[in-house]
C-alpha cells in the first residue's frame, strides 16, 4: 500500500482526486428473505459499494487508473495527445477525470447508439479538453475500432479488454480491502465485462483465503446490461478472464434491473442494474446449490473452523448506482415493478 501512496503522489494533484488509505465502504445487506431467500441456510451477503467510490461513483477509476499508472511509468505516455477507447459509459467517466492528471485533455470515446444520456451528459460535462464520441467502425466492433485508431500517432489505446494492468489496483487495492471487512470469504461474485476486477480480486484473495471462489455473472444471449457481456461476445476479450472465475451464471435484462430495485428499496443504498445483476446471478447460483449440489454443493462453501462455522461469507460487487440509469428502468420493466407496493420480490422468480 505504502507503494502504491507513493505511485499515486508521483502525479501532480492525483491524491487529492483518490487516496489509496481511504476504506472501500463495504456493507452487511439485512437479513431479509425477500433480498435473501437463503439466510437461514447461513448465507450472509456484504456488498462492495463502488457506487460511492469518489469520483465518478463507479468500480472502473481504479482499473483506468491501474492501466494509466503502468503506461506513465513504462514511458508509454510519451507523445500521447489522445486517448480512445471502447466503453459503455462508466471506462470514459474514469479516463475524463483522469487523462488530465497525466497532461492529456482529449479522448475519443467509441459508444453504441444505446449510451444513456445519464451517462453522455456527465462525461460531457465533466471533461476539460476536446471529447469526441463515435459510433463503431462499420464491420468492427467498438473494440477493435478503438484499437485500430490508437495506432495513429499521439493516440493511445489503453486497451481495458486485453490490457492485463486492468486489473492492478484491483490487486493492490480492492482484493485487501474485500479481505479487511470480510476475512472469511467464501465466495466472490461479480459480473464480468473485462474481467480485470474479478481477475484482480481474486489473485489477491487467493493468496490470503483457503478454498475462496468466484462466481462471475453474465448476460443471457443477446440481452444487455450495461458494463456486463454475454460469452458470445466474451470471445473478443483476450484479457485472461477465465482463470479469475471458478464458476458462472446468466442473468436477463429484466431480472437485473428488477433486482436492482429491490436491493435499493431494502438496503438504502444506491445499487445500478450491475448490483442487480449480480445478486440476481448469486440467488440463481444458490438455489442450484441447495436443490441439485450443482455447480457446487453449498455445504462445501461453509466455513469450516471458528465463531462462523457453518456459514457461507459472500461478497458482491456493486459497480455503480442507478441514477444514470433511470430511463432504462422504465423500458426494461413493466409499471407494476416499478413500486415495492406492486413487485414481486426476488426471492418469488427464483
Amino acid at each position: 500500500m505504502t507503494d502504491l501512496i507513493t505511485r499515486i503522489q508521483a502525479i501532480d494533484g492525483l491524491d487529492r482526486l483518490w487516496n489509496p488509505s481511504q476504506p472501500l465502504r463495504i456493507v452487511r445487506l439485512p437479513l431479509d428473505k425477500r433480498i435473501n431467500p437463503f439466510a437461514d441456510d447461513g448465507v450472509r451477503i456484504s456488498v462492495v459499494l463502488a457506487c460511492d467510490l469518489a469520483p465518478q461513483q463507479n468500480i472502473k477509476i481504479l482499473s483506468v487508473l491501474g492501466m494509466l499508472l503502468d503506461a506513465y511509468e513504462s514511458g508509454g505516455l510519451k507523445g500521447v495527445v489522445e486517448l480512445i477507447e471502447a466503453t459503455s459509459g462508466n471506462t470514459g467517466l474514469a479516463i475524463i477525470v483522469l487523462a488530465r492528471y497525466f497532461g492529456i485533455f482529449r479522448a475519443t470515446l467509441v459508444v453504441q447508439s444505446d449510451l444513456t444520456i445519464g451517462k453522455k451528459d456527465p462525461i460531457e460535462l465533466s471533461f476539460f479538453g476536446k471529447l469526441s464520441f463515435i459510433p463503431p467502425d462499420e464491420g468492427h466492433s467498438g473494440i477493435v475500432t478503438a484499437r485500430l485508431r490508437g495506432k495513429a500517432p499521439g493516440f493511445l489505446n489503453l486497451g481495458q479488454y486485453d490490457n492485463i494492468h486492468n486489473k492492478d489496483l484491483h490487486v493492490l487495492y480492492t482484493g485487501p480491502e474485500i479481505f479487511k471487512a470480510v476475512p472469511d470469504v467464501c465466495l466472490y461474485v461479480g459480473g464480468t465485462g473485462t474481467g480485470g476486477t474479478t481477475y484482480g480480486i481474486m489473485e489477491f484473495l487467493r493468496q490470503h483465503v483457503e478454498n475462496v471462489k468466484s462466481l462471475g455473472i453474465f448476460c443471457e444471449p443477446d440481452q444487455k446490461v450495461p458494463g456486463v457481456r454475454d460469452f458470445k461476445r466474451m470471445v473478443e476479450i483476450t484479457f485472461p478472464w477465465q482463470s479469475g472465475i471458478d464458476f458462472s451464471m446468466e442473468v436477463s435484462t429484466r431480472r437485473a434491473y428488477h433486482t436492482s430495485l429491490w436491493l435499493s428499496w431494502l438496503s438504502g443504498e444506491m445499487v445500478g442494474p450491475g448490483g442487480g445483476f449480480n445478486h440476481a446471478g448469486l440467488l440463481k447460483f444458490l438455489k442450484s446449490c441447495k436443490e441439485t449440489g450443482k455447480p457446487y454443493d453449498l455445504n462445501d462453501l461453509r466455513i469450516k473452523k471458528g465463531p462462523k462455522a457453518g456459514l457461507i461469507e459472500v461478497v458482491e460487487m456493486i459497480p455503480d448506482g442507478f441514477r444514470p440509469y433511470a430511463d432504462h428502468y422504465k423500458a426494461n420493466l413493466l409499471p407494476e415493478f416499478l413500486s415495492p407496493l406492486t413487485s414481486p420480490p426476488p426471492e418469488f422468480l427464483l
